[in-house]
């Protein structure tokens, strides 16, 4: 009965001592690799083609207000 009981103790002190590091986590995946990613290709190409519009129009505009306020046209600013 004591061989028993010392075993059982043995196994239950063996059976406490588990890994001391915790396991890994899994690291989430990217966005770009989830169902969103499309959409965030996307934004980022309209936020790419707005600002483009932007560079190319600007030019043009200022010419125009100069024109409409009696300016003569002002040198290209690049």
């Amino acid at each position: 009965m004591k061989m028993l009981l010392g075993c059982l103790l043995c196994a239950m002190v063996l059976a406490a001592c588990g890994q001391d590091t915790p396991p890994k986590e899994e690291q989430p995946m990217r966005v770009e690799d989830t169902f969103a990613g499309d959409l965030i290709q996307q934004k980022e190409k309209i936020t790419d083609q707005a600002q483009k519009q932007v560079e190319s129009r600007m030019p043009e505009l200022n010419r125009e207000i100069d024109q409409a306020s009696g300016e003569q046209p002002s040198e290209p600013q690049d």
